[in-house]
């Protein structure tokens, strides 16, 4: 089987897609270690085409593919090479700047939790503990964990662990002679997970001027084809209001949120806000978070976990299926352009988004930008 494949360090003069061979059947956006050059120096790469056939005589063969928990579907494919022609980047540039920082690990950055709980009766446990010499339990760390259990059943496996006088060489025994079970959870990273507790969606009561700037926006998104509105209205005249209502509307629909904010201090009381509204359904993604937390942001997203996904200027490339709005609130800050490659305008990749998946693209601004108002 053929394949194209774009590399992530290529230079500019070498940005194109070069074609590979594998014995296995590999899904197009996935993440490949391959063969270069005269050397054969192994690189990373995207798969973007199966390929009936190659002109290449002599095609060097896949050597690995990545997990596929970070691969790109087809539409984030469309948006590299979309950030590729309209930025004058490299692929591999519009790739690196699409994926979250990390993806390309060869070890997947997930963490674990364990759950510790009793596998034989709990009389039989008792017994154990009761019993002397050879016939009960007579390491001390042991019969701890074991106590432990009998008397709250599972528990989490930092809380055994942090048990007085308890060693992970207790544990293990204990696991090793089938007394103890151990069950392993992806631990998912979210620091604003607090904010979501006693979440609540109340109706949110609109001015007679909020209300008619709602009905309209209203329309362009039951409209489902590109198209794009300003919410112009001076600080404090509840554009976040009509913004919640469209976001309300979309969501009812069963589609998709993105919705982004200028700067990074702005997003904690932003996400407080929407997370008191929409619950556990809500990822944040912005450059002060640690890379697991970004990792574990996306790979909600991906799954298709969220609903609503807020964030910084990088939040636009959230893998969001099914997207229904992209809300750029205080549109004309200059934070939504990147200084670096590629050197994009997040809300011209937020045009492009509203083009393929038909959806309304909403600014929102107090004092808008030139070109947004005109």
């Amino acid at each position: 089987m053929f394949y194209e494949i774009y590399l992530f360090d290529a230079p500019y003069s070498l940005d194109r897609g070069f074609d590979y061979e594998s014995d296995k059947d590999i899904a197009v956006g996935s993440i490949v270690r391959v063969p270069f050059g005269r050397q054969n120096k192994e690189r990373l790469g995207v798969v973007t085409k199966r390929l009936e056939s190659s002109f290449d005589k002599q095609l060097k063969p896949v050597h690995a593919v990545l997990s596929d928990r970070y691969s790109l579907s087809e539409d984030m494919l469309g948006l590299c090479l979309f950030l590729k022609e309209y930025t004058l980047c490299t692929f591999g540039e519009a790739a690196r700047a699409v994926l979250p920082p990390g993806a390309l690990s060869e070890v997947p950055n997930i963490k674990y939790r364990k759950i510790y709980r009793l596998l034989i009766a709990h009389d039989v446990a008792a017994e154990l503990l009761r019993a002397k010499g050879n016939a009960g339990i007579r390491s001390e760390g042991q019969r701890i964990v074991i106590s432990y259990l009998l008397e709250i059943g599972s528990a989490d496996g930092e809380l055994v662990r942090e048990l007085p006088g308890v060693s992970p060489a207790h544990i293990s025994a204990l696991v090793k002679k089938g007394i103890v079970g151990v069950q392993s959870f992806e631990d998912i990273r979210n620091p604003y997970s607090a904010y979501s507790k006693n979440s609540s969606r109340e109706r949110i009561e609109l001015s007679f001027a909020q209300e008619r700037a709602y009905r309209e926006i209203k329309e362009l998104i039951n409209e489902n084809a590109p198209r794009a509105a300003l919410l112009f209205g001076v600080t404090g005249s509840g554009k976040t209001k009509v913004i919640m209502r469209a976001i309300d509307d979309v969501i009812d629909k069963g589609k998709r949120v993105i919705m982004m904010v200028p700067e990074i201090s702005l997003t904690p009381q932003t996400v407080s806000l929407f997370c008191q509204r929409y619950g556990e359904r809500v990822a944040v993604i912005h450059s002060s978070l640690s890379k697991g937390e970004r990792l574990d942001a996306w790979h909600r997203i991906r799954k298709g976990d969220v609903d609503l996904v807020i964030g910084t200027r990088s939040a636009i490339f959230a893998p969001v299926e099914n997207l229904g709005l992209v809300v750029i609130d205080e549109e004309h800050e200059h934070t939504y352009k990147s200084e670096s490659d590629p050197k994009y305008h997040a809300r011209d990749v937020a045009a492009y988004l509203s083009g393929k998946n038909n959806c309304l693209m909403l600014l929102a601004s107090a004092t808008p930008s030139l070109e947004s108002f005109y």
